[in-house]
């Protein structure tokens, strides 16, 4: 049951991008992505309460974090809407317990790298075929011929998750032609994030690098090789894609320059920013101060209602001007109880790709960091590779821990009886001799 389980949540990112397909191609079928959110809410629900007295011990903050936006929502009476998002913020972040709980061994993170790299070749066919067929509309509009189907612009992101744990399948694999064909897999996906003029997706890249490069930084040399290697194959590539790309360049200019600069503070998130702040912090109700208001509905309500209906993009933001300074120091505490946890890295696997786990954890983590600040909260097949992924990295080491430490209490337990720690004399061994006739050593007393 166990090993099905586990199955079943490393399978979630190759369901969750062909639901999205399938809306793409169907989008006059009204219910399917809903179907898709409340179905997988189910399971991992099912399974944080199976699996509860794991999960809650090793991060209580996001439980807590849970229960207090469902408490603020029921509270406020809000309408479904408000508890569909709701759903969809937590259904990733419950795989974190899970992926915690049920990954032990470095070969259920390969068995997870394969449903990765299924999800990956998803991916870019799907992108491919979108942009080839005109599916979709693009964000910034224009011709440019790059559609992301009926994608939220933000599954973008999906691509740069999957980047980040690419060296690690990279060492896996055996074969030249299959190291070939990831490398080619992977700069495709590399392409379609620069089509995509999404900062947010290539900053993702740009900080996992650094914390690739910080941890083998005593191979730096390398890494430059490598580095320069993307970039020729990147430049040799561009006549291939350098019409679309100038077109997508070019749309999002206009769209800046139709914006101007009020619009422009929009784009950049500061000015929502201030007035989120200014009604919350510096707010004299001070139950809009502790509670906040208006969760997960916010088009409307903030700063005098002067941007319509235009919601808030900084998950930061959300989350202070819908449940108040509470909600925000227990989002805080969710990344700082996962940051605690992983101290437990601190083991040491003895596997070649130790250091590429750390990489990736460290990377993913920092890039939700940067998501706070950005936006994405929302947004499901990104989020569930992520977060299964830093939950079973750590699940790893705790299964180490746990190992170490027995084999340190059976160490203990034969420690032979005759040594003492003291200034008392150690009684000597008797002297051996090996008989080679049999594979065993015999110990002979001296006459």
């Amino acid at each position: 049951m166990v090993r099905f389980e586990r199955n079943l949540i490393y399978t979630l990112p190759v369901i969750s991008i062909v639901f999205e397909i399938f809306q793409s191609f169907f989008p006059g079928l009204s219910g399917v992505m809903g179907l898709r959110n409340y179905s997988f809410f189910l399971i991992l629900l099912y399974l944080n309460i199976k699996y509860f007295s794991i999960g809650f011990k090793f991060i209580p903050a996001l439980f807590l974090f849970m229960i207090y936006l469902l408490l603020v929502l029921m509270i406020n009476n809000v309408e479904f809407k408000e508890y569909s998002d709701w759903v969809r913020a937590f259904d990733c972040k419950m795989l974190l317990p899970l992926g915690f709980a049920l990954t032990s061994t470095y070969d259920h993170i390969k068995e997870f790298n394969k449903r990765l790299m299924i999800t990956n070749v998803l991916f870019v066919i799907s992108i491919v075929i979108f942009s080839f067929l005109g599916i979709g509309e693009n964000q910034y509009g224009g011709d440019s011929g790059f559609s992301v189907g009926r994608f939220s612009f933000n599954s973008i992101y999906t691509g740069s998750f999957l980047l980040i744990i690419l060296p690690i399948v990279y060492t896996d694999i055996k074969g030249k032609a299959a190291k070939n064909a990831l490398a080619l897999l992977g700069l495709c996906t590399l392409v379609i994030l620069v089509l995509s003029v999404r900062r947010t997706s290539v900053i993702f890249i740009i900080i996992s690098s650094l914390v690739y490069t910080y941890i083998f930084r005593d191979q730096l040399s390398k890494i430059v090789l490598r580095a320069i290697l993307v970039i020729i194959l990147l430049i040799a590539a561009f006549p291939l894609y350098q019409d679309m790309l100038l077109k997508q360049v070019a749309a999002r200019s206009n769209v800046f320059n139709e914006r101007g600069v009020k619009n422009l503070q929009e784009e950049t998130r500061l000015e929502e920013s201030i007035a989120v702040w200014d009604e919350r912090i510096l707010s004299p109700d001070i139950k809009l101060l502790l509670f906040g208001k208006y969760l997960f509905d916010s088009p409307g309500h903030y700063d005098g209602g002067t941007h319509g209906e235009r919601p808030l993009h900084l998950d930061l933001n959300v989350i202070l001007h819908g449940s108040g300074i509470i909600g925000l120091i227990l989002l805080l505490s969710f990344y700082g109880n996962l940051f605690y946890k992983s101290f437990m890295m601190k083991a040491k696997l003895d596997h070649q790709n130790e250091k590429l786990l750390i990489g990736a954890f460290f990377g993913m983590y920092f890039s939700h960091l940067f998501l706070l600040i950005s936006g994405g909260m929302l947004t499901i097949t990104f989020n569930i590779i992520s977060y299964t992924y830093m939950g079973g990295i750590l699940g790893l080491y705790r299964n180490k821990m746990a190992e170490d430490k027995i084999e340190k209490k059976l160490m203990k337990e034969r420690k032979p009886k005759g040594i003492q720690i003291s200034n008392i004399n150690v009684p000597k061994p008797k002297p051996f001799m090996y008989n080679s006739e049999t594979p065993h050593v015999k110990f002979m007393s001296k006459k």
